[in-house]
């Protein structure tokens, strides 16, 4: 910074040398942007060389005889800087604590790490003052309050979980409100989250519960397999005796459907050998029926031709001397009673009765 020079009361002026020095001509978006960050009022002191104010120019590492009453020298580290809340003596600042949603104390330990170029500390410097300034008033509170908001949005395994999620989210916010002061996130970093000890007992009981049901769940697969592989090889043993009683069933089929077709075929030679008779019977009926039908139609012709030509007594006479000479007629008793008084005709009669009586015995 120099205390000597001129006083840089004239913005526009100064616009008009800094855009005349990077060439830069007026009317557009880079001669704007200049303008822009000039007449923000935070700026206005960093000046070119020659003017009283905080230097543009930057002096690079080195030795350099200096006026103390001209110039006063700001030191800032251009690499990168690391700055670390966690439990180690050798850090400024103790871990983050910080309440989720479901009311759990959290406490996170956490590293950021960010880099001021040369281009940008006089920026940095006319904006906050110094690095120091910059960690103690930006960074820290920032950070905390960063990490609060995510975790008070949250239920505290969740954050837990989303460890990697919650850090790029902590970056995104560290980088943007950095550029306001001229300084880089390079990255924000947990490096460890500590949950209430009964939480921890709780999750931890839970996953050992998870992976007891997922060993019995392998177990019981395990003896599934084994209770198949023992069915397998059963089956393999018994393959012999499998595939002869399969044969036996096949050919036990086999006598079924052939004793079935056997009896098919039996029922119907029987009936063709029934229908066969009876047709045979029919035919035989049928041939006698005709054959008697033949007889009693010529004996009728000739019954009606003789008694066309001797009449109705000499049929008779024949027909009884026929009957007479087959011995169907008897003319001549079998017995010859006599007596006096009508005692030969009782006599006869009772002989008669009692031969005729015998006979009808005998048959």
């Amino acid at each position: 910074m120099s205390n000597v020079g001129e006083e840089p009361v004239q913005i526009r002026r100064l616009l008009e040398e800094e855009a005349k020095a990077g060439g830069v001509p007026a009317g557009t978006e880079a001669y704007r942007q200049i303008e822009n960050r000039l007449e923000k009022g935070i700026e206005r002191y960093v000046v070119p060389s020659g003017y009283r104010g905080i230097q543009q120019e930057v002096a690079g590492p080195g030795f350099y005889y200096l006026n103390r009453r001209a110039y006063i020298a700001y030191i800032v580290d251009t690499t990168n800087i690391t700055i670390d809340w966690d439990d180690s003596k050798e850090t400024r600042f103790d871990p983050l604590r910080v309440i989720s949603r479901d009311g759990f104390t959290i406490s996170v330990s956490v590293k950021v790490i960010i880099r001021v170029r040369p281009d940008q500390a006089p920026y940095m410097v006319a904006k906050i003052g110094s690095i120091e300034n910059l960690i103690l008033h930006v960074i820290h509170p920032m950070i905390d309050s960063s990490f609060r908001n995510q975790a008070s949005s949250t239920s505290a395994m969740n954050f837990m979980q989303d460890r990697q999620d919650e850090q790029k989210k902590a970056e995104e916010r560290a980088r943007f409100e950095l550029e306001k002061y001229h300084a880089e996130c390079v990255s924000v970093l947990i490096c460890q989250i500590s949950l209430p000890q009964e939480l921890m007992d709780t999750q931890t009981k839970k996953v050992i519960a998870q992976q007891q049901q997922a060993m019995y769940q392998d177990m019981q697969r395990a003896e599934q397999t084994r209770i198949a592989t023992e069915k397998t090889k059963a089956e393999a043993d018994q393959q012999k005796n499998l595939v002869e009683a399969e044969i036996g069933v096949q050919i036990a089929e086999q006598n079924r459907v052939k004793a079935i077709k056997y009896a098919d075929g039996e029922a119907e030679s029987i009936r063709l050998r029934a229908e066969g008779e009876a047709k045979g019977i029919r035919a035989k009926g049928e041939a006698e029926g005709a054959k008697i039908f033949a007889i009693g139609e010529s004996t009728a012709k000739a019954y009606e031709m003789q008694n066309k030509a001797i009449g109705m007594e000499g049929v008779t006479a024949i027909e009884i001397a026929k009957q007479i000479a087959s011995g169907n007629v008897k003319v001549t008793p079998d017995f010859l009673v006599q007596g006096g008084e009508n005692l030969g005709g009782l006599l006869s009669a009772y002989l008669t009765r009692l031969v005729t009586d015998k006979k009808d015995n005998k048959a």
